[in-house]
């Protein structure tokens, strides 16, 4: 997405997670929350894509893991990354894990497409992870944290608008935008 940002060669990192590290790499799943990075001060819009217009905190490299967090208000379990201790980042091998991130997500095709497809799950925001966590494990399918970070996300919304809401009235399949508001 658009406030996402890769290292460079990030998918030959991810692969070599998975083909070295992971007992069954066809059926395991690189997936965790990026680490946050700022915008730089400096950057200018045509900067994007450089260097210079983000910068992450202590230049941080160790991944994160998921760990559960608490129970909302509404009884959904939330789960947050944590860095890996510097141990694990040395040792350079993924973290197995139980949970599952929407945002970053790296494994073959095969899951997403054939064995845990979206269905059902287009309007669902809290508990898409818990949900997707339980089908993937139920068909046998095997989780892990990468040991460095090689996608950073833009977690603050003090630059930009706040996206738009479905008014509940309106069916978003019906193409009217009427009902679309800004929170």
């Amino acid at each position: 997405d658009s406030h996402r940002r890769m290292r460079k060669n990030w998918d030959l990192y991810l692969i070599q997670q998975l083909t070295n590290h992971c007992p069954n790499p066809r059926r395991s799943l690189l997936s965790t929350y990026p680490v946050g990075y700022h915008l730089s001060s400096t950057a200018q819009p045509q900067d994007s894509e450089s260097s210079a217009s983000f910068y992450v905190k202590d230049n941080e490299i160790r991944g994160t893991r998921l760990v559960p967090w608490k129970f909302d208000e509404n009884g959904f379990l939330r789960q947050k990354g944590v860095f890996l201790s510097q141990a694990a980042f040395a040792e350079g091998k993924p973290i197995r894990t139980q949970l599952f991130a929407a945002g970053f997500c790296f494994g073959m095709a095969e899951w997403l497409v054939k064995d845990a497809p979206y269905e059902g799950l287009h309007h669902l925001f809290f508990g898409e992870e818990q949900s997707m966590a339980v089908r993937l494990f139920t068909r046998g399918y095997d989780m892990y944290a990468p040991a460095e970070s090689v996608c950073y996300h833009l977690w603050s919304r003090a630059h930009r608008p706040p996206p738009p809401t479905i008014n509940s009235r309106v069916d978003p399949e019906d193409g009217n935008l009427d009902g679309f508001q800004h929170q």
